[in-house]
């Protein structure tokens, strides 16, 4: 958006009143869009018309209001202001959520990766390096047949090896597809059966 810079005080008070008219009932794309456009400072040059939303949205704030996710493409969930759901005014901890992810990822997928973490995440290993440090009475790690180092939690749920699995078709999002990184694959299709 061209010079949004220009008109920061302006954009943090539309904010703040797009924050509160969110408050009120669950708007819609289209409302936020209208309403941040209506509202805009005079001296930006906001186009095409979302751009003030885009601006707006990018302060933070907002939350799609439940339910939300869906397995549809592009769903269209209705906004809200983040504080009328979330009521902690406690200020996460950035530290804490990213052991929080790292728990719940490994209890999904571990044995895993650093690799993994990233692919599956689609945040930088750095992020994450200090959480695994931290972590470390709470983790194992192995190295498969190719040596890589792999990650689980202490508890994780580990079968034997030779534990009798059935046939599965993966579709195209299937959590086996996306919580590996390409490589690790093999750990799931050894390479002889590609392309069988």
């Amino acid at each position: 958006v061209s010079r949004a810079r220009d008109v920061v005080p302006e954009i943090k008070a539309l904010h703040k009143r797009t924050v509160e008219y969110a408050s009120v009932a669950p708007r819609s794309l289209d409302d936020m869009i209208e309403f941040t456009r209506k509202n805009a400072p005079a001296k930006g040059k906001w186009k095409p018309r979302y751009a003030v939303w885009k601006v707006v949205s990018s302060l933070g704030g907002f939350i799609r209001s439940p339910p939300s996710g869906t397995w549809e493409h592009y769903p269209s969930g209705d906004f809200m202001a983040a504080a009328s759901i979330i009521k902690s005014k406690r200020k996460p901890n950035v530290e804490e959520a990213f052991a929080v992810v790292l728990r719940r990822y490994l209890a999904s997928f571990g044995p895993a990766s650093r690799k993994d973490l990233v692919k599956w995440s689609g945040i930088q290993i750095s992020r994450f390096n200090s959480v695994i440090d931290a972590l470390s009475p709470e983790l194992i790690s192995f190295r498969d047949e190719s040596g890589h180092l792999l990650l689980d939690l202490v508890d994780g749920k580990r079968p034997e090896a030779d534990t009798s699995v059935p046939v599965r078709f993966l579709h195209k999002w299937d959590g086996v597809l996306l919580g590996y990184s390409t490589w690790t694959r093999d750990r799931v299709l050894p390479r002889k059966y590609y392309g069988k």
